[in-house]
């Protein structure tokens, strides 16, 4: 059996980025664009450098390319270990076949635990310029912040479950089965326990 990839390698891998080398992307905004959900990512050759950092030159990738390039299946070797997931992209947008490749080499680096954090990190409704296509210089900030937090050993998001606006969800039974109710109904937190009592109080009795 090979053993190359050993534990030691793979906490290596599995360890944050740099806060600064995480971006965020609006996942999904308010109604009237002034509130997105914020959702972490970092570019693939941050990627690249880790592999690079930990293995040297032992890994490598491989693509398959499906349907015309909107879906890519990777397999990713590291230490003699091979693993694989896809990648999938709009097929009407130009750089489809790229998006799908790095997604997919995302994916397959998950599964060496490399990146797998990002998945695990709170998902915040920040102000945003929907524009500017940006979030708010006030947002940034709080967001670089929990970016750092990864990086010290603070919120790893296994926290409670917040609201939009960035409070707790409390643990009265009552509260959190209407949250849960609420993310199953629309798939995303209230924007304030306010919004979620008036949502409640909408719904069909007994």
């Amino acid at each position: 059996m090979d053993t190359r990839l050993t534990a030691e390698m793979m906490q290596s891998l599995g360890e944050p980025f740099a806060a600064e080398a995480v971006q965020w992307k609006p996942q999904v905004t308010n109604k009237d664009r002034t509130r997105a959900l914020a959702v972490p990512y970092v570019d693939v050759r941050s990627y690249v450098d880790r592999l690079n950092g930990v293995m040297g030159a032992d890994w490598s990738d491989d693509y398959e390319v499906v349907e015309a390039g909107a879906v890519v299946l990777c397999r990713l070797t590291v230490g003699g270990v091979t693993r694989s997931d896809i990648g999938e992209a709009d097929p009407e947008d130009q750089n489809t076949a790229t998006s799908a490749l790095a997604q997919a080499f995302k994916r397959a680096c998950v599964k060496f635990g490399l990146g797998a954090y990002l998945y695990r990190m709170p998902r915040r409704w920040e102000e945003y310029d929907a524009q500017a296509r940006r979030f708010s210089d006030a947002a940034m900030v709080r967001l670089r912040q929990l970016a750092q937090a990864q990086r010290s050993g603070g919120d790893r998001g296994d926290g409670p479950p917040r609201y939009g606006d960035g409070s707790a969800l409390g643990d009265n039974p009552a509260e959190v089965q209407s949250y849960r109710a609420y993310v199953k109904a629309t798939g995303k937190p209230p924007e304030s326990v306010k919004a979620l009592r008036e949502w409640a109080a909408k719904l069909p009795k007994g």
